[in-house]
């Protein structure tokens, strides 16, 4: 059975949709995850205004924007409060005569002069919330049925969100390490000794060691301390580049 321009639609926004949200997880930071999103509704949808908006505080405050308008964000920070609730709780299919549901938001959209749009509202259990916000210049049929795809949709956003802030975090946190307990002073053997024991640990190792490569001994020679169970082999004389002939395990599988 031939299927009808309403149902090629929705198959269409359906299948991007699905897609993107497995990409959106690749992404290390806030920022770069936000724009992947923005750029993919605009490749793929062909829509004249995309833009996240996260609720901070109480305030929907614009993330990262894509349009004609050089004037949009400076309607921003607005009050949640002044809004529809169901505009952070269901996605919202709307054309301009419709605009009046989200108050005042309203005046702001109605500014850009797009006759149709719909929201993606993103809330997840890690205290990352926000609407995404899609808008045609051409009038463009949205159907009841999309309302389910966005729903999960949203979801996926703020999962995506959430891991990319915690990527971000423990980075920083990881720096913040490196600053405070590594030193260009520090003897090798203490700095050694807090990678390995570090190294270790997080990968709950039952032992953890340095080699270090002695160019005019040609050898890897075993740096003390180590972290576990101690290594007998304390040097190491390659025969050739292969690091796999000396390091058995290297790159497999649970090793």
């Amino acid at each position: 059975m031939e299927l009808t321009k309403r149902e090629k639609l929705i198959r269409r926004i359906d299948r991007h949709l699905r897609i993107t949200a497995r990409q959106l997880i690749m992404f290390d930071t806030e920022e770069e995850t936000l724009k992947f999103l923005i750029d993919s509704f605009q490749s793929d949808l062909n829509c004249d205004f995309v833009c996240i908006l996260l609720n901070e505080d109480g305030y929907l405050i614009p993330k990262v924007f894509n349009g004609e308008s050089d004037s949009f964000i400076e309607n921003f920070p607005i009050n949640i409060r002044n809004n529809s609730s169901d505009l952070l709780e269901y996605p919202l299919a709307f054309s301009d005569s419709e605009v009046e549901k989200i108050h005042e938001l309203s005046d702001v959209i109605r500014k850009e002069k797009i006759q149709s749009w719909f929201t993606v509202p993103y809330k997840g259990d890690y205290g990352v919330s926000g609407v995404c916000l899609i808008g045609f210049k051409d009038l463009v049929p949205l159907y009841q049925e999309m309302v389910l795809i966005f729903t999960d949709f949203g979801k996926d956003i703020a999962v995506a969100i959430k891991l990319a802030k915690q990527r971000e975090e423990q980075k920083k946190i990881g720096i913040e390490w490196i600053t405070e307990s590594l030193s260009v002073n520090s003897p090798i053997e203490k700095t050694i000794g807090k990678i390995i024991e570090r190294a270790g640990k997080g990968t709950q190792s039952k032992r953890a060691c340095v080699y270090l490569y002695i160019e005019k001994d040609n050898s890897f020679i075993l740096q003390e301390p180590c972290f576990g169970q101690p290594l007998s082999l304390k040097r190491i004389v390659p025969q050739n580049n292969k690091l796999i002939d000396y390091f058995p395990y290297l790159a497999r599988m649970g090793r």
